[in-house]
């Protein structure tokens, strides 16, 4: 199964994991170890998905309205009117298009999120590792706090996840609601 999971990782991700693949060796403490390079390579991949759909999204987004501009400034659509029109009502829909899936995935927060816990559980190996290295505490005392620090990490982070998708779902619930009001008067 972890070969199944290394050949989907691509690109940038998997130059990341290969760059940082000193902190996946330890092999100590099979349960911490796991845990953390499956934690790890998750946060990694959504880092990096989400960084590519805001990267392109907002690549055309922003070449879209240059072009559009670019063919009615060279008159396109007076020279070639079919073509012309279709052209740029077709860019026009692809600009509207990404900017609502920008809105709608809020890419660059996940991508943002996405990166800084994968940051951070990286920083807290290393740490656990230079410690344990130099043995500067008891093994197991080190592997119970690693794993401890990285779940009440993950939990928080899941309690702040559920906390914005109930706000957004009673954001939508009160917004409904007005419509329904307005629509009985």
């Amino acid at each position: 199964m972890e070969k199944e999971t290394e050949e989907k990782i691509r690109g940038s991700a998997k130059r990341e994991i290969e760059d940082n693949s000193y902190l996946f060796e330890d092999q100590t403490e099979q349960v911490v170890s796991k845990r953390f390079r499956t934690c790890c390579k998750w946060y990694i991949r959504r880092a990096n998905r989400y960084k590519g759909l805001y990267l392109s999204m907002t690549l055309i987004g922003g070449v879209c309205p240059i072009l559009i501009t670019a063919l009615t400034g060279l008159d396109f659509t007076v020279c070639f009117p079919g073509i012309g029109k279709a052209l740029v009502i077709t860019l026009s829909v692809l600009a509207s298009i990404s900017v609502l899936i920008l809105n709608v995935t809020r890419a660059l927060d996940k991508w943002t999120d996405y990166r800084l816990s994968s940051e951070f559980l990286k920083r807290a190996r290393t740490l656990y590792l230079f410690e344990k290295e130099y043995e500067m505490r008891e093994e197991k005392e080190l592997d119970q706090e690693f794993l401890q620090k990285i779940e009440t990490f993950m939990a928080e982070e899941n309690k702040e996840w559920a906390k914005a998708n109930r706000k957004s779902s009673e954001e939508n619930t009160d917004a409904e609601q007005k419509d329904e009001k307005k629509a009985e008067e």
